[in-house]
């Protein structure tokens, strides 16, 4: 059995058994804590690309670029500054 939710859920609704219902959702929940170690490594690298992009964290990056392209009047401001 996967852990995906077509596979998971059948076992939860229907099992007859408690110990199977206790075991899929024991494996169900623990699939998380493997993913720990690469969560950690994706923020410290996230954190690293923004210091030597000058910010002083991820967000602010992300901040930037997102009002960079939400603002449709920015880019003809810019064009013009450098005209």
């Amino acid at each position: 059995m996967t852990f995906k939710t077509p596979d998971y859920i059948p076992v939860i609704k229907q099992a007859v058994l408690p110990s199977t219902r206790k075991r899929a959702n024991i494996g169900y929940e623990s699939k998380t804590s493997q993913n720990g170690p690469l969560l950690a490594e994706i923020v410290r690298l996230r954190q690293q690309a923004a210091e030597l992009l000058g910010y002083g964290c991820h967000s602010d990056w992300v901040l930037e670029v997102s009002t960079f392209f939400l603002t449709p009047d920015l880019d003809w401001a810019l064009m013009r500054e450098v005209e």
